[in-house]
């Protein structure tokens, strides 16, 4: 089943052995950080060799944040076709983990479906993926609701809250909010700052 709306068919790429984790959400969110962190923290979900693919945007400028990874010594791509995700899913094969960086998320349904549709395009060849929709915990809720998110054309599997130290207390219940579970978490400034609960949260 496909997890971003809009996906077209196409022949399977091999499979990393874990479902590859893609990070959807709107610019400034944390999503490349958040995969950074990850991609050195694998454990924290169980793998222990990661990849990052990224699917470079339609526009002519973009800021590539491979060399990002390339310091940290994260196996990195940057796609901009399903033809160039098989490519990469191939070289990747040995990676237990695959980690996927997108575009900006405009927030607006008649910008958004565009952008969600090439995605779908773009990740054709997974098959199956699991969506973590990135929100910055500092936004207020009321600006980001699941009539919001369905209206964006995308059906997330799990929430990925950045920025939880700079947000108040009541930062974990963006999940209740948008209806979806919480799986992973980053705080502070340092690389080590990532959870897969919150950990303020009432016992």
């Amino acid at each position: 089943e496909a997890m971003v709306a809009g996906g077209a068919a196409a022949a399977p790429a091999p499979e990393p052995r874990r479902a590859p984790l893609v990070f959807v959400g709107p610019g400034g969110s944390g999503k490349t950080s958040l995969a950074l962190r990850l991609a050195q923290a694998p454990h924290l979900v169980g793998a222990t060799s990661v990849a990052v693919v990224i699917v470079a945007p339609e526009a002519e400028r973009f800021a590539d944040p491979a060399p990002v990874f390339w310091g940290a010594g994260v196996p990195v791509a940057v796609v901009q076709s399903a033809d160039e995700m098989r490519e990469a899913v191939q070289t990747f094969a040995d990676a237990d983990l695959l980690l996927v960086d997108t575009p900006s998320l405009p927030l607006h349904p008649k910008r958004s479906r565009p952008v969600v549709q090439r995605l779908g395009e773009v990740l054709a060849p997974l098959v199956d993926v699991e969506v973590h929709l990135v929100v910055d915990a500092t936004r207020t809720p009321d600006s980001l609701t699941s009539e919001t998110v369905a209206a964006l054309g995308i059906r997330p599997d799990a929430l990925a809250l950045t920025r939880l130290d700079e947000a108040g207390p009541d930062a974990w219940r963006w999940g209740g909010h948008l209806d979806c579970p919480i799986q992973l978490i980053s705080a502070g400034p340092d690389l080590s700052g990532l959870y897969t609960e919150p950990p303020d949260a009432p016992a």
